[in-house]
Formats: structure tokens, C-alpha cells, sequence
């Protein structure tokens, strides 16, 4: 389905409300996608283009919103294990064990990837990883859960926790589609933004304000995200004791 709607089509105003907007999803929008009434539909910006999916909770946990799965691993290494063992440390638990996929090259043009997930029926993702051997980069995601009961093993083991070989650091993700599309282009040999993406959560009533600011600015949702989380950083840096008194922080 293929259709333009005008501003006005989408929005309403709120009588006496002057600084929010109903968003109205147009009937054979839902009607198309099977969407209902009690359905949550989730809304997410990316390059000026709202994405809106309705969410099956059966579908994945909490969890796994802020970790890949076993399948999403699977597919981003193509199914290629070069390599699989128990995993030495007890942070994770007894059941945790380790699988790499590696092209078998040293140095330039290589590159490999590992996970750490249990071997229970649940395959709870505890930690993975990326080594791009070319450009001398290291990324890495830990399951939200289990971050400080690695961080304690690593002290108690006198490892440098944030050291993944020599002078190289792990660069820690946030965003899963962050460390996918890191992955992706590692493998394809291609270049990739090195910049860490955050993860922003917006009440309803907000994201459609901010929208709207961004649309007066001529600017993208992202644009608009980035230009704010800059400016504050930047205000932040420059006196963070004032920055702290405006913000009640």
C-alpha cells in the first residue's frame, strides 16, 4: 500500500491544548495490517519515515528487546561456527556456553564473532561480541541483567574489563540494530559509522511534540534527536553545575 496523507489527515488538534496533537491512523491503514481496537502499536522514527508495528508480546520478552536472540545471531554469522565451548567464567552461570564464527583470516580483512547464551530451553543471550581485526575495533553487547555480576568476576579475576586485546578497549552497545549493522558491514568488508547509537525513549504525548518542532525546523525526527542530545551535551560540558540547577538534576 502506497499513499500520501496530508498533515491534516494525520492530526488533530485538542481543543485547549495548544502543545499536543491527536495522531490519527487512517481506517485502511488498519484495515490492511489487521490492526484493531486494544491492539499496542509501537512507533519508531528513522530518517524522517514513521514505522509503526503492532506488538505481539508473545512474540519476544523484555529480554530480548535489549539483547540479539539465538536466531538473529545465527543469521548474522550465516550459520558459520568455526568454534564452541563451555564458557570459563561463572558470571554467567553454569549452563553458559560460547560458539565463534571466524573467516579464518589474521589481521587485515579479518574479523570474527562470538556469543554467549545458555543451553536451557530458554537460550538466554548473555553476551556478544564483534573483532574487526582490520581496523583494530571491538564491539560488544551484555545482557542488561547480567552486567555487574561480569563486572565483579573480571575484578576478582584481575582482568581489565573493558580490554579485549593489546590496547584495543570494547567499545559497549546499546542498540541492537546498532551491533548488526557494525557486524554487517565487518564481514562485508565495507566502512561503518563508528558512532554509538543511543537508545531515547519518548512519552506519547512528547514524540508528536517533538515531531512537530522538527517539521517547523525543516529537519528529520533524527536530525532534530541528535541537534538537542548534542546542544545539552555541549551546554553540560561548558558548566555542569548550572547545567544540573535548570534541569533540577
Amino acid at each position: 500500500m502506497n499513499k500520501t496523507y496530508l498533515v491534516e489527515e494525520l492530526f488533530e488538534d485538542i481543543p485547549g491544548d495548544a502543545d499536543n496533537v491527536i495522531f490519527k491512523i487512517p481506517p485502511e491503514i488498519c484495515e490492511s495490517q489487521g490492526w484493531g481496537e486494544g491492539d499496542t502499536i509501537s512507533f519508531k522514527v528513522e530518517d524522517g519515515v514513521m514505522i509503526m508495528k503492532k506488538i505481539d508480546s508473545q512474540i519476544r520478552n523484555k529480554q530480548e528487546y535489549n539483547m540479539l536472540n539465538m536466531k538473529e545471531w545465527m543469521e548474522l554469522v550465516d550459520y558459520k561456527i568455526t568454534e564452541g565451548s563451555n564458557y570459563g567464567w561463572s558470571c554467567y552461570g553454569s549452563d553458559a556456553y560460547t560458539l565463534d564464527s571466524w573467516n579464518g583470516v589474521h589481521g587485515g580483512g579479518g574479523y570474527s564473532f562470538s556469543i554467549v547464551f545458555s543451553t536451557e530451553s530458554t537460550q538466554t543471550v548473555y553476551q556478544v561480541s564483534a573483532y574487526d581485526y582490520t581496523n583494530n575495533r571491538a564491539y560488544r553487547m551484555i545482557n542488561p541483567d547480567y552486567v555487574e555480576q561480569y563486572r565483579k568476576e573480571a575484578e576478582s579475576r584481575d582482568v581489565l574489563v573493558n580490554q579485549a586485546w593489546d590496547d584495543v578497549d570494547y567499545v559497549d552497545l546499546d542498540v541492537v540494530d546498532d551491533f548488526i549493522q557494525k557486524c554487517l558491514a565487518i564481514r562485508a568488508g565495507e566502512d561503518y559509522d563508528t558512532r554509538v547509537q543511543v537508545p531515547v525513549d519518548f512519552l506519547d504525548e512528547d514524540l508528536l511534540q517533538y515531531m512537530k518542532l522538527a517539521h517547523e525546523r525543516d529537519m528529520t525526527f533524527n536530525e532534530f534527536v541528535t541537534q538537542v542530545l548534542t546542544e545539552a551535551i555541549q551546554a553540560y560540558d561548558t558548566d555542569p553545575v548550572k547545567f544540573r540547577q535548570q534541569h533540577n538534576l
